[in-house]
């Protein structure tokens, strides 16, 4: 299952506009306020339809304040009709889904489509289950963890905690239970840490699901950078992992970065294998869906930044991936047909062939120097041209000049820099040019 392309109308900020999205990687990306979380949202919102025929599990209430408003007469008024259509690929085939809101009308009516249904009916039914391969579908907002904030607006999130959280193995009646909120944009990592809790226990007390355990561990690694091996210590009460250098860390003190990998990485191979059991030692790399990300840089240190779009690739090779991002490295890694600029500018070239020079200008900032050196070089060229000025003067006119350039100087307080600009003022002025 892939998105090709969506519509959205009096969505969020969109008036009317439509998007296509590459088959495996898409970056979103513009200036704030822009619309990038908004077009993931959308994304969302366009499988809400699936994901009702399949488990009955979404629910509008979910995406509050999702329709656009604009400033009439000293009111906001919302738009109408609000509609959402998108042409989703399963199977090599084309099917249209269209979710269309209209506030004239008591809640919101659909135009159904059978595909989910027959989904849910073929992976509870004995004779079809094992042939019938489950679409992964997730949504990481910012921020990643359900918060109890989160909680108590949502009561179906509620629920969903206070059922499981307090029980030390999960229980999970059927696979199609893994996607319970799964298009919420925050998600509860005790989910996958419950999950791992009760394979790894089954694998040492009675010799199964050691593929479950294996394909779990080995995504873990591969796309955590010096994670080697994942347990579960009943002492510290969380997975921890082994590092190069043959120590071991719990997951609770990791850094914010490893632990948004972790949590990215576990959570995804837990959708991935409780999804599709019947792959075995595949269910990773044979896992196909759509998994949207927002900031995907989110904690990441620019050398992650600069390879996670290639390790997700190599991961999860046939999971489509909708991602936003500010990160220049990040859109490095794309190709021409993997981004989408929301400030309007059109890419001619590929930006992983480019400069981060250029990739900067792209993303519409002028320099990658700072501002505080954009300053200095700007007042260093001004304290040399006063100087060559000042050369060829004389008293009073000369002495006006040489004040200026002093006060140049003067706001600097980095040795270096100024020492430069005092030499080269003596240099070309003598000693008695110096303040």
């Amino acid at each position: 299952m892939k998105i090709k392309k969506i519509q959205i109308q009096n969505f969020k900020g969109f008036e009317d506009s439509s998007f296509e999205f590459n088959e495996q990687f898409t970056l979103i990306h513009g200036s704030n306020a822009s619309g990038k979380t908004s077009l993931l949202e959308g994304a969302a919102f366009a499988m809400g339809l699936f994901l009702e025929e399949l488990t009955h599990e979404f629910n509008i209430d979910d995406f509050p304040n999702v329709y656009r408003k604009i400033f009439i007469n000293d009111a906001f008024e919302i738009q109408i009709p609000l509609l959402v259509e998108s042409t989703i690929i399963v199977e090599e085939a084309e099917l249209e889904f269209r979710r269309d809101l209209n506030t004239s009308v008591q809640g919101y009516s659909t135009n159904q489509q059978t595909y989910g249904r027959r989904l849910r009916v073929d992976a509870t039914q004995k004779e079809t289950a094992e042939k019938t391969f489950l679409p992964i579908l997730a949504f990481y907002g910012v921020p990643r963890q359900r918060s109890s904030v989160r909680a108590e607006k949502n009561p179906r999130a509620i629920n969903t905690i206070s059922e499981e959280s307090s029980d030390r193995y999960q229980r999970r009646p059927s696979r199609l239970d893994t996607y319970k909120n799964c298009m919420l944009p925050e998600f509860d990592p005790e989910e996958y840490v419950r999950w791992f809790r009760t394979i790894e226990d089954d694998l040492l007390k009675f010799g199964k699901g050691k593929e479950k355990y294996q394909v779990f561990v080995e995504t873990i690694s591969e796309l955590v950078e010096g994670w080697s091996e994942i347990k579960y210590s009943w002492r510290e009460d969380d997975i921890v992992g082994k590092r190069k250098d043959g120590n071991w860390l719990a997951f609770k003190n990791l850094s914010h970065g490893y632990k948004s990998m972790v949590n990215l990485a576990g959570d995804l191979a837990y959708r991935c294998i409780t999804l599709n059991p019947q792959l075995g030692e595949n269910a990773v790399k044979q896992a196909e869906g759509i998994v949207l990300i927002d900031e995907l840089e989110l904690h990441l240190h620019p050398k992650w930044q600069k390879e996670i779009v290639g390790k997700l690739k190599a991961v999860f090779p046939k999971i489509q991936f909708i991602v936003t991002s500010h990160s220049p490295f990040i859109l490095q890694s794309m190709k021409m047909d993997e981004v989408i600029n929301l400030d309007g500018q059109v890419l001619n070239h590929n930006p992983q062939n480019e400069s981060l020079d250029l990739t900067i200008q792209y993303m519409g900032v002028d320099s990658t120097k700072s501002d505080e050196f954009e300053h200095k070089i700007k007042d260093a060229s001004t304290v040399y041209e006063l100087i060559e000025q000042a050369k060829n003067l004389e008293g009073a006119e000369r002495e006006s000049i040489v004040k200026r350039i002093d006060i140049i100087i003067d706001q600097y307080d980095d040795p270096a820099f100024v020492a430069s600009l005092k030499f080269k003022k003596v240099a070309k002025l003598g000693v008695d040019a110096s303040s």
